[in-house]
């Protein structure tokens, strides 16, 4: 068993999770800029069934994915819509995070849905912010924490005065 795994057991976070949880925001908006973090790209929404896919089904869905993330020229971010109309932007502070993420949506939905991702630095993702009516970093995870609106204000503050 690695340190990291050790420490997980024990209650650590990643600093990005340790910062959500924090009293200073300026900071935690700071580093979220600043930092990579892992948002979805792409996935594909029927996903297939693990229990019946062959060998051959699986490396075929994982080729198109792989060769569709290669040739493409710009992303944009995945976002999910709720039951009644609002759109959430998912961040991923860890790629365990995303991960953990991935294995949440094929046990509660009994499919495997490939999901193509990349990491950006937080601020890259400032006209999307915009555009949303939330974010959530570490989705269906210990560490999940929703940015309510001020801390969504805050990031377009900081990082909009950042790009002049």
């Amino acid at each position: 068993m690695g340190l990291k795994s050790i420490l997980r057991k024990l209650g650590w976070r990643d600093r990005l999770s340790r910062l959500a949880r924090g009293t200073d925001r300026v900071r935690f908006v700071r580093s979220l800029g600043e930092a990579p973090v892992f948002i979805i790209v792409g996935m594909d929404a029927q996903g297939f069934d693990p229990q019946e896919a062959t060998a051959e089904e699986i490396v075929s869905v994982a080729e198109r994915g792989t060769k569709a993330l290669h040739e493409a020229e710009s992303f944009t971010p995945w976002v999910w819509g709720d039951d009644n109309g609002r759109q959430y932007l998912p961040l991923f502070s860890t790629s365990r995070h995303l991960e953990e993420y991935a294995a949440a949506r094929c046990r509660k939905h009994g499919r495997s849905f490939p999901i193509q991702a990349v990491s950006v630095a937080g601020a890259i993702l400032l006209p999307t912010l915009r555009t949303v009516d939330g974010a959530i970093l570490n989705p269906d995870s210990t560490d999940e924490y929703s940015l309510g609106k001020a801390d969504i204000e805050l990031c377009c503050e900081m990082w909009e005065s950042q790009d002049r």
